[in-house]
Order: structure tokens, then sequence, then C-alpha cells
């Protein structure tokens, strides 16, 4: 049927459904769980990195009572 259960998992179906016609359902799987591996760890090292810059702009526009933190 080739239908994803949401919009997060069109690429999955896409290549996935290919490969597993093929034989190939364990490789699509593999693919799929380490590409979600590498962009979630990428995302997180990401997130760390817009937090540690960003840590301070709010004291930034604050009274000056904010900045002995």
């Amino acid at each position: 049927m080739a239908t994803p259960g949401d919009a997060n998992a069109v690429a999955t179906v896409v290549d996935g459904y290919a490969l597993a016609r093929k034989g190939q359902a364990g490789k699509a799987l593999a693919i799929a769980a380490i590409g979600s591996f590498v962009a979630a760890i990428l995302s997180l090292i990401l997130l760390m990195l817009i937090a540690a810059r960003s840590r301070r702009s709010p004291c930034a526009s604050a009274p000056p009572r904010c900045w002995r933190s």
C-alpha cells in the first residue's frame, strides 16, 4: 500500500518500500535507524551550541541586577 502513518515517515516509506520489494527490508530499516540517530545527535549538538551562545543575551537588555549572575 505504501502509505505513511505521518509526515515524518514519508522518506522511510518511499525508500523502504522499494527495498522491501527487492528483499532488502533489513537494509532499509538499518538505513532509517542510523539516519535517525545521526540526525538526532547533530540536532542535539546544534541545540547545545545555540543555547550556549544565547545564554547571556537576555541579560544584555536587562537591568544591572541581572548582570551579577
